[in-house]
C-alpha cells in the first residue's frame, strides 16, 4: 500500500477540501492511503472522518511570504523523517511552488501540482504575490514532475503552454439525487411554506464568491422569494450589514455547512453563483444532480455546464439577475426528479461520478510512479 502526501490549506468544508474528499471515501485502501499536510492549527471539519478512514494529519506553519523560511525549514524536516512518502500531491495552487521545491531537494519522487482555479489579476499585494509564484511555476523545469487542474481554464491560468491533465471535480451521484422527502422536511425545519421560492448560494463568504450581489437582486423581488446562504467566510459580518441595511433582513438565511448538504440542495428552487472567477465549480455539478437550474456568473468558464442546466449571466447587470430569477418556477416533485434523473446521466457520461473517476486517479498513481 502506498501513502501519498496530501498537500491542502485546511479540512473544512471547502471546494477543494470536499473534492479531495470525494475521492478519498472511495479510493481502494488496501493500494492506497492519503495523509494530509495542512497549514492551520485550528482542526478542521473533516478531520474526525480522515482519522477513521486511516488517514493521518500533520500540521506546518501557515504558508505565508513573512513565514516561508520558517515553512521550508518545517517541511525539509518533516520530509527527512518520512521518507515513505513517493508521491506529494500538492492543492495549494500556485503556492505549490514552495512545497515541491523542498520535495524535490528532499527525494520525493513524484511531485504533483493541483490547480483549481483561475484568478484575474488584481493590483493588490495578494493578487500580484499570486501573479509572481504563478511564473515562477510556469518557469520552474524540475520541481513539478506532474500537471494537474480541474479545468481548461484553470491550467492555462497556472500552466500556460505546458501540458497538463485535467482531473474531474467528480462527485457521489447517489448523494444529489433529488428526494421529495428531504424537501419536504428540510423547508419545514427552515419554516418555508410550498409557494415559496428559495434561491440558495452555496460555498465560502468570501470576495471571490460576490456574496453582496444578491441580496440587491432580492429587494427587487416579491416577498414570496427568500435567498439562502449555505457557508461561512470572512465576509459574513459585512453580509448581514448589507442584508439590514437594504432592509431585507427577513427574508434571508444563513447556515453552516454540514455533512447533510444534499437536503440544503433539495430545498432551494435555484443555485446562484455571482462569483468573480471559479476554476470549477463543484456545487454546480451537485446542484445540477439535484435537478436544479443554476445561474452562473459570466466570468467562469463554460466546461462547469455538463448536465446543461446553466444559464451564464453578466455579473453587472443586476436587473437581468432579477428577470432569471423571477423566471424559475417551483417544481413538481416529479418534474424536479426527471430533470435530476437526466442530469445524473449526462454527469455520468461527463466523467464527474466520482466511483468511476476514482479509477482513474488510482491508475494515474500507479502510472507516475
Amino acid at each position: 500500500m502506498t501513502r501519498i502526501l496530501i498537500l491542502v490549506t485546511s479540512l473544512d468544508r471547502g471546494g477543494i477540501e470536499t473534492m479531495i474528499m470525494n475521492y478519498y471515501r472511495v479510493l481502494d485502501k488496501k493500494k492506497y492511503q492519503f495523509d494530509f499536510l495542512i497549514n492551520r492549527r485550528e482542526r478542521g471539519a473533516y478531520e474526525e472522518e480522515i482519522e477513521k478512514l486511516g488517514g493521518m494529519i500533520f500540521r506546518m506553519t501557515n504558508l505565508s511570504p513573512l513565514k516561508y523560511w520558517r515553512y521550508k525549514r518545517e517541511l525539509k524536516d518533516f520530509l527527512a523523517a518520512h521518507p515513505e512518502y513517493k508521491i506529494m500531491h500538492s492543492h495549494l495552487e500556485e503556492r505549490s511552488w514552495w512545497a515541491l521545491n523542498v520535495a524535490k531537494a528532499a527525494g520525493v519522487k513524484v511531485r504533483i501540482a493541483h490547480m483549481h482555479n483561475a484568478y484575474p489579476l488584481e493590483f493588490t499585494p495578494k493578487s500580484l504575490y499570486r501573479q509572481w509564484l504563478r511564473w515562477r511555476m510556469r518557469w520552474s523545469r524540475t520541481a513539478i514532475t506532474e500537471r494537474l487542474a480541474c479545468s481548461q481554464l484553470a491550467g492555462k491560468w497556472l500552466y500556460g503552454r505546458k501540458t497538463f491533465q485535467v482531473v474531474a471535480n467528480a462527485i457521489n451521484l447517489e448523494q444529489f439525487v433529488f428526494d421529495a422527502a428531504k424537501r419536504k422536511k428540510t423547508r419545514a425545519s427552515l419554516g418555508l411554506d410550498d409557494d415559496c421560492v428559495l434561491i440558495g448560494q452555496f460555498g465560502r463568504i468570501t470576495h471571490q464568491k460576490n456574496p453582496l450581489m444578491m441580496p440587491k437582486v432580492l429587494r427587487e423581488l416579491g416577498g414570496k422569494y427568500r435567498l439562502m446562504y449555505v457557508g461561512k467566510g470572512e465576509m459574513e459580518g459585512e453580509l448581514k450589514s448589507e442584508v439590514e441595511k437594504l432592509g431585507v433582513e427577513k427574508r434571508v438565511l444563513m447556515v453552516e455547512p454540514t455533512g447533510k448538504i444534499e437536503d440544503y440542495y433539495a430545498a432551494i428552487d435555484v443555485l446562484v453563483q455571482p462569483s468573480w472567477h471559479e476554476g470549477l465549480s463543484l456545487v454546480v455539478i451537485e446542484a445540477a444532480a439535484s435537478g436544479l437550474m443554476v445561474l452562473e456568473s459570466d466570468r467562469v468558464t463554460k466546461e462547469v455546464d455538463v448536465a446543461e442546466r446553466v444559464a451564464f449571466l453578466d455579473i453587472a447587470d443586476l436587473d437581468l439577475w432579477q428577470k432569471a430569477v423571477k423566471k424559475i418556477e417551483v417544481q413538481t416533485s416529479r418534474a424536479r426528479t426527471r430533470a435530476s434523473e437526466r442530469a445524473v446521466e449526462l454527469i455520468r457520461e461527463h466523467g464527474y461520478d466520482v466511483k468511476c473517476a476514482v479509477k482513474w486517479l488510482e491508475d494515474y498513481y500507479k502510472e507516475v510512479l
